[in-house]
């Protein structure tokens, strides 16, 4: 994650924390989600308002129920994220066996432990297509990297 932090729009619960920022050296995002809940699963979706607003410019009617769905989502401006052949990287960080006081920290599944050399594991992230929601398990972390994401504030 960079330097630059972005604004972003949530609602809903309480146990959802979320901070997108520029990516480090790199075109596009990073979106960090943090769930607090011991038994809520969340499925985050990411919206893009600039599209929203200019399709409502042109006349385009958009009924009162999807904007008030808008609002509870995040949004920045930035490159409208719907080709589904666009993939974005995500690292989800959980406890082993669903177990929040574990030892052993998971990542996407696997334990992160070091090597037989002493050094870091390889960190690496699943591929998911870039439209789809960021499921976050019950008192996981999740990381959402979206590569080629047009941010203004990123420029």
């Amino acid at each position: 994650m960079g330097k630059g932090v972005l604004s972003m729009d949530i609602s809903g619960s309480s146990y959802l924390r979320a901070y997108a920022h520029c990516r480090k050296g790199k075109a596009g995002i990073s979106l960090v989600l943090i769930n607090l809940s011991k038994s809520t699963k969340f499925s985050v979706t990411v919206r893009n308002d600039l599209n929203v607003i200019l399709a409502e410019g042109e006349g385009i009617h958009k009924e009162n129920s999807f904007i008030h769905g808008l609002k509870r989502t995040f949004s920045w401006v930035g490159k409208k994220a719907s080709d589904e052949s666009e993939k974005r990287e995500e690292y989800h960080l959980t406890g082993k066996d669903d177990n929040h006081l574990s030892r052993t920290v998971l990542l996407n599944g696997t334990p992160l432990e070091l090597t037989e050399d002493g050094d870091i594991p390889s960190l690496d992230p699943v591929h998911v297509p870039t439209n789809s929601p960021v499921d976050v398990s019950p008192l996981s972390i999740a990381f959402a990297v979206f590569p080629n994401f047009e941010a203004q504030a990123c420029n």
